[in-house]
């Protein structure tokens, strides 16, 4: 493992933080400026998602299944979301313009009650592993 658990999880908090600063700024910026931000963003989720396929090619048993099936159903769900939301895009009505900007920020509650559920089963399974570190310590040293 080439960082540890614990430094991980100071990563994710660091991105966190970056995420909620982006956001508090991007009230302040110029729909070009926001657009450009959006790409920088799907660039680097796509590197990470990419990473993460690498690493679950790499695990073994049922901690591939189980991850590639979450990340292949986050996939698409955020798809169908971003689908949504380039066909509300044309939508000039301000009724539908109105709707547009409400279900774009359901959008984001989701993704944020996501990433919250994410990180709980993160911090799980960092939990998980130390027990098992533990344990396997501790038959090896009997």
């Amino acid at each position: 493992m080439a960082k540890s658990l614990s430094d991980m999880l100071a990563d994710l908090s660091t991105r966190a933080k970056e995420a909620e600063t982006s956001a508090a700024a991007a009230r302040n910026e110029g729909s070009a400026k926001l657009m450009q931000r959006e790409e920088q963003i799907k660039a680097t989720a796509q590197r990470r998602k990419q990473e993460l396929q690498g690493a679950v090619t790499d695990a073994r048993g049922n901690v591939t299944s189980a991850w590639s099936g979450m990340t292949g159903q986050v996939q698409s769900n955020i798809e169908q979301i971003r689908s949504q939301i380039e066909a509300k895009k044309v939508e000039h009505d301000k009724s539908k313009a109105i709707r547009h900007a409400e279900d774009a920020e359901a959008s984001a509650v989701y993704a944020i009650d996501f990433a919250l559920y994410a990180i709980d089963v993160a911090e799980s399974s960092v939990l998980d592993a130390v027990t098992a570190r533990e344990n396997a310590e501790a038959r090896q040293a009997a």
